[in-house]
């Protein structure tokens, strides 16, 4: 839904957009944008807070067993190692496998396009997969042992193509508050300036090189937004340089 539209005059000139700029008049205990991360190691909890998890790839979580040890690197794939070698059970790829949880669990990590040796029919054909169910504290249990966190447990379903693995881990009370489905950008150039509540990368300060070179005479500015949060945003305000 398209709130509110704003036309920047340009003639021949470069148009370099501020922080400041990103600063809407939301009426709302939202912060306008937060910056985004420069990994996609991080997730939006339940509170609308930002928890940058950057620090932690690659981290190595192992749960020893007789046939084998389990191994969990955080935002980069989950392994089971033994004599017989490694089954991959998937990497992490991209933000969108990075969410929020609910009940005991604070985050869910998805782990795709792992080992296909008896696993070429599963989902979409995507061979082992695995899900990570992260805790901020201890296990249910209550019993972790390691320096940053531990796994509580590891569940395999019939066919151990697909794994389920729950996690204990130290976690951040997380950033700024982010207002999502907020997006900003420009029409007809069309590149976004805060998509999601994040300020995209480049945009979160004066970089000319993000600056561009136009002979239109005018640029359209959009703000979108769902229904159910329009009421939030404000009049916007700008500062061309």
């Amino acid at each position: 839904m398209l709130l509110d539209r704003s036309s920047l005059c340009l003639r021949s000139c470069y148009c370099l957009l501020v922080y400041a700029f990103l600063a809407i008049c939301l009426h709302s205990p939202f912060a306008a944008s937060v910056v985004v991360p420069h990994s996609n190691c991080y997730s939006i909890d339940n509170n609308s807070r930002l928890v940058d998890f950057t620090d932690w790839i690659g981290h190595v979580l192992i749960l020893e067993g007789k046939d084998g040890d389990f191994v969990v690197r955080f935002c980069k794939d989950v392994e089971f190692r033994s004599q017989m070698g490694y089954v991959d059970f998937g990497r992490f790829t991209t933000s969108s496998y990075f969410v929020a949880g609910s009940g005991s669990v604070d985050f869910v990590q998805g782990f795709h396009s792992g080992d296909l040796m008896n696993c070429e029919h599963t989902f979409d054909k995507m061979g082992r997969t695995a899900q990570v169910n992260i805790i901020c504290g201890n296990c249910l249990s209550g019993w972790c042992k390691g320096e940053f966190g531990c796994i509580c447990s590891v569940i395999y379903d019939s066919s151990k193509c697909r794994v389920l693995i729950e996690i204990s881990i130290s976690c951040t009370n997380g950033s700024s508050r982010v207002f999502e489905s907020f997006t900003i950008g420009f029409h007809p150039r069309s590149w976004e300036v805060v998509y999601n509540g994040l300020t995209q990368i480049g945009f979160e300060k004066l970089h000319r090189e993000y600056s561009f070179g136009t002979d239109q005479t005018q640029v359209s500015l959009y703000l979108t937004s769902i229904s159910a949060l329009a009421g939030l945003v404000g009049k916007p305000s700008f500062k061309p340089r």
